[in-house]
């Protein structure tokens, strides 16, 4: 089995030294203690996975997440990313069917919902993992002017003005039904697994994790509820209108006239219990 370990920098690291960021070096020094204490247990999470690995035999290749576009995925059986939620998102982007074991590499500042081991129980999940229970995830695909963006949605995708103060134009066509808005924030659009995340926080509802569709709401438009839909289009009236797939680090420009499809795509297989897990953290939820 071919291995690829995935992983991250500490705030501590990317604060420390960063050599332009006078605040960002203050700022460590105030807190400096428990960043440390933080960039710590994620170090020996990492060194961990790496020594349990090569203990089994097992070939890796570890690779900071940020060179990812360098690596073809696609040539591993699977993938390990070591840090929190964030870190197992940005790796799906690059992922078609390999499957993803996360490893919460911080479990007192991360709650690692997608992530099926830690440092403690890393050891003998690979001992076990022909017997560890796997999880299909339903992702979103996005078409911009009918050209087909190559990373799936694996929580949401948000389109919205680049200036958050500004209202954001668009036309939403949902099954060839359209309406326009001008007075939003623009609109979130989430995928089963994503419902208990951004969309949860505004207002909308939990769904299974077997469901297929999609979820979305228009933003502080007044009176606007969540809505259910297998594919929509959006039609964008804003000159500096923007895509943001799964939070900040991933954007596209979407700008006057251009439209945006979201529609279902590839599923994700993703290592461990994760209906378990949610059920755990929203008992009676779905």
């Amino acid at each position: 089995m071919t291995i690829l370990v995935v992983s991250k920098k500490s705030v501590y690291e990317l604060y420390k030294h960063s050599p332009d960021d006078i605040a960002a070096r203050q700022y460590v020094q105030k807190h400096e203690a428990d960043m440390k204490a933080s960039h710590e247990r994620q170090q020996r999470t990492l060194e961990t996975v790496l020594d349990e690995l090569q203990k089994l035999g097992l070939p890796a290749k570890e690779v900071y997440r940020a060179h990812l576009p360098e690596e073809d995925l696609s040539t591993y059986e699977l993938v390990i990313p070591v840090g929190g939620d964030g870190t197992l998102l940005e790796v799906s982007h690059y992922v078609q069917d390999t499957p993803l074991l996360g490893v919460n590499s911080d479990p007192l500042k991360s709650v690692g919902f997608f992530c099926a081991a830690t440092q403690k129980t890393i050891g003998d999940l690979l001992r076990h993992l022909d017997q560890t229970p796997s999880t299909k995830l339903h992702r979103l695909q996005l078409v911009r002017d009918g050209t087909a963006l190559p990373e799936p949605v694996l929580n949401d995708v948000l389109f919205a003005h680049t200036n958050p103060g500004a209202n954001t134009r668009f036309t939403l066509d949902v099954g060839g039904k359209q309406q326009t808005y001008r007075g939003s924030n623009g609109l979130l659009a989430c995928t089963a697994a994503g419902s208990t995340a951004w969309m949860w926080q505004l207002g909308g509802k939990i769904m299974p994790l077997h469901s297929q569709q999609l979820q979305y709401k228009v933003r502080d438009a007044r009176g606007e509820e969540p809505h259910f839909a297998n594919e929509l289009k959006i039609i964008s009236q804003c000159r500096e209108g923007r895509l943001y797939i799964d939070g900040e680090h991933l954007q596209y420009d979407l700008g006057l006239d251009q439209t945006l499809e979201i529609r279902a795509g590839i599923p994700l297989t993703v290592m461990g219990d994760i209906e378990t897990k949610r059920n755990e953290l929203f008992p009676g939820g779905v």
